[in-house]
């Protein structure tokens, strides 16, 4: 509902082909959208035809599918968050640095012009020191018309395969923004979580406190 439109409005791109968990919806939706079914990531990577993939698994799965492409010379743009925890990072990290291919990590909020103007004026120092920053998002759920509650993939629902639903979810993007637009280095000091919606049993709420500025 996301990825494949983007992919289909881009100048720059030619929407080769998908690959997915369950075979029979992978070629279903293949056939849906005209393009070609991936039986596997090693198909793909020996195919030659594919220069990048778009990296939308589960969370706890990214960094190993990332490496897998990245080591098959795939270019990868990995859905935030980059991993579950800090150690599959940094292995990560390391894995990106023995390939040619390039990983991207998908915050697309860094492209809109509104933020691109406000990050250059204060980086030029067109503002002025910063007093305060508040960043705050509410997204609605369910996400799509005529979903529900029951529709959240289990995954999502659970503390190991998501790492944190809000914070890794719409929460990452704000804690992006606040690191890249500021001209000061940024330390995390305070967080609590909350529970808001029903029937759905993880975190809905985060309210995380940072400085700004050197220590």
């Amino acid at each position: 509902r996301v990825a494949v439109p983007t992919v289909q409005l881009s100048e720059n791109a030619i929407f080769a082909g998908v690959i997915g968990s369950d075979p029979h919806r992978t070629r279903d939706a293949a056939s849906d959208w005209n393009v070609k079914a991936y039986e596997s990531a090693d198909q793909l990577i020996a195919s030659g035809e594919v220069d990048a993939v778009w990296v939308t698994v589960p969370n706890n799965l990214h960094v190993d599918v990332a490496i897998k492409y990245l080591g098959g010379g795939i270019n990868v743009l990995l859905e935030k968050p980059m991993a579950t925890t800090v150690e599959d990072a940094k292995r990560l990290i390391e894995a990106s640095k023995s390939t040619s291919a390039v990983l991207k990590v998908a915050y697309q909020h860094r492209f809109r012009e509104a933020h691109r103007q406000l990050r250059s004026f204060l980086l030029e120092g067109k503002m002025g020191e910063i007093g305060l920053m508040r960043l705050h998002r509410y997204w609605k759920f369910p996400y799509f018309p005529n979903q529900t509650a029951s529709e959240l993939s289990d995954w999502r629902q659970s503390p190991e395969a998501s790492g944190g639903w809000v914070i890794n979810d719409i929460g990452s993007h704000l804690v992006d923004l606040m690191l890249w637009i500021s001209p000061e280095p940024v330390e995390f000091l305070d967080g609590f979580f909350t529970r808001r919606f029903p029937r759905v049993n993880m975190d809905s709420s985060a309210f995380l406190t940072l400085r700004m500025g050197k220590t």
